[in-house]
């Protein structure tokens, strides 16, 4: 059965926000953190990420988790979960709802999903749920490597050839009902993300702002409101 479907998007505060969740067979509940859609302010807010801790789909998700729990019988054990930017909400979320919610939950997945700034991940909240926390990221890994990532992770073969591409969920290789793993990630993504991070690394706060700003002004410049 499929429950407390929530949709959000608002230009004003840069946020594109939607959860909706699951209960299974097996008595738990699933909840499913939407990862990021094809427009501007949704692709915005993921920028936004790299100088404001929360921005306003993270709390947004910690209140929603908060709120299906209280909706939910206490026995109710509870995952949360997501892809790309659902993935780092769905972390956020386990991080900051109330102990009584987080003692119920027993997994938290990010399929591809963000990481943190440095504070987020070196902080005691995160230590609490760490080792809950099952991440899986291609061969050729970008958006779930970028900032500081201290999350262990598993990663998965894709039909794709490389880059940007293998972010599809859909191009991930199943066998027996488990992703197939791979050793290593590829030598390209290795040094792609090197390179951000030492990047990242060297701008002050006010720099990042200036050039996400920046850069999606120019988008919202061409009257476009989506990539496609």
């Amino acid at each position: 059965r499929i429950n407390y479907c929530v949709s959000k998007t608002d230009v004003k505060l840069e946020q594109q926000f939607s959860a909706v969740t699951f209960r299974l067979d097996d008595g738990s509940a699933y909840i499913a953190f939407r990862g990021t859609d094809s427009t501007f302010v949704g692709w915005k807010e993921d920028f936004n990420m790299a100088y404001i801790a929360p921005v306003p789909s993270q709390a947004e998700a910690a209140t929603y988790l908060s709120s299906v729990a209280a909706l939910l019988p206490r026995s109710v054990r509870l995952r949360v979960g997501g892809h790309s930017k659902g993935g780092n909400l769905a972390t956020y979320a386990a991080m900051k709802c109330k102990p009584a919610v987080q003692h119920r939950l027993t997994d938290i997945f990010s399929h591809d999903g963000p990481g943190f700034r440095e504070e987020v991940l070196r902080g005691p909240e995160f230590a609490r749920i760490e080792e809950r926390i099952h991440k899986t990221l291609p061969q050729s890994s970008l958006i779930g490597m970028l900032l500081h990532d201290r999350e262990k992770y598993t990663i998965v073969e894709s039909n794709r050839m490389g880059g940007i591409l293998q972010h599809n969920p859909y191009s991930w290789l199943v066998e027996d009902g488990k992703f197939v793993e791979a050793e290593r990630m590829t030598g390209g993504a290795a040094l792609m993300n090197r390179s951000l991070d030492e990047w990242l690394a060297s701008l002050s706060d006010e720099r990042r702002k200036l050039f996400v700003d920046a850069l999606f002004q120019v988008l919202g410049d061409t009257d476009a409101s989506t990539f496609s």
